[in-house]
């Protein structure tokens, strides 16, 4: 695993500490295939606008991060990927509650 940027806590509520509300963008990824993709996939991930961070799973293909509620970063991530080699099988939007 392979964090990158700020990893909101799911259990926390956005309302009581004036945070905003997220959610998870669940990525299959094809092409990782040693650490070096998985560090490249951080870098392009963290020039994402507007992500907050996440988590690499390179040996299982597959990343999540988060997007701040009401917007959608999924098309721009998979954009990003695509151009750099990689191949986005899967994305996926999951709300978290606060």
């Amino acid at each position: 695993m392979l964090p990158f940027g700020k990893i909101p806590d799911s259990g926390q509520n956005p309302a009581e500490n004036g945070s905003p509300s997220f959610r998870r963008v669940n990525l299959r990824i094809h092409g990782i295939r040693c650490r070096g993709c998985e560090r490249h996939v951080r870098q392009i991930l963290e020039k994402v606008p507007g992500l907050l961070g996440g988590e690499i799973h390179g040996n299982e293909g597959r990343a999540t991060c988060f997007e701040p509620e009401g917007e959608d970063l999924r098309d721009l991530i998979r954009k990003r990927l695509n151009e750099s080699g990689f191949e986005v099988e899967q994305i996926s939007h999951e709300e978290i509650a606060g």
